[in-house]
């Protein structure tokens, strides 16, 4: 009794075959020839995302076979066999660059609203974007502030368009648009910010 039966080993069916393998189901797959289908007769392939220049079918298909192979992780120690390698290094914010923005971090300058935005409740607050992660952070502010400015370098957002319909809709937050903040001002606290208006 197999979790999973994939039937057909082409590029669909490796792709299923390798998500059901790290989902960690006993899976299955059959394929008449060899993996990889059609595409493996292929000579050159050039509409594959990920390859700009093309790529033969031989090699795309052998790359799609690889995750399945050992892979060896080379520390100080000695080295480390594993199917699969998870990379889980962390992030980092992006900071804007400007003056008093160092000066000012966790003084009301924060990089997530989900942490600080408790804070600053029933104040009005500024996010500086125009993509998904701007104007989610806007959007989740909007439930403690009673005002958010959205400052945005174009003339139009680049979230997507589900996200902007909500925005625009939010009756607590104001697009600030063709503006790039210069610098942050305050002392114990943010108390403005500077920005140039672009015409």
């Amino acid at each position: 009794m197999y979790d999973i039966i994939i039937i057909g080993g082409g590029p669909a069916g490796l792709t299923a075959g390798l998500y059901s393998a790290r989902a960690r189901l006993d899976v299955l797959l059959l394929e008449r020839l060899a993996p990889g289908g059609q595409v493996l007769t292929t000579d050159w392939v050039e509409n594959y995302p990920g390859f700009p220049d093309g790529v033969s079918g031989f090699e795309l298909i052998d790359r799609m076979k690889a995750p399945g192979q050992k892979k060896v992780v080379y520390t100080s120690q000695g080295q480390l066999e594993t199917k699969a390698i998870i990379l889980a290094c962390g992030a980092t914010w992006k900071k804007l660059g400007i003056e008093g923005e160092e000066d000012l971090i966790g003084r009301g300058v924060s990089f997530c609203a989900t942490c600080d935005g408790p804070f600053y409740r029933d104040q009005e607050v500024a996010v500086i974007g125009g993509g998904d992660t701007a104007v989610e952070e806007a959007l989740f502010l909007t439930r403690f502030v009673s005002k958010v400015y959205l400052i945005h370098r174009r003339d139009e957002l680049r979230a997507t368009k589900l996200l902007q319909e909500r925005a625009m809709a939010e009756k607590k937050i104001e697009f600030i648009w063709d503006t790039v903040p210069q610098r942050i001002l305050g002392h114990d606290g943010v108390e403005a910010i500077e920005c140039d208006h672009r015409q």
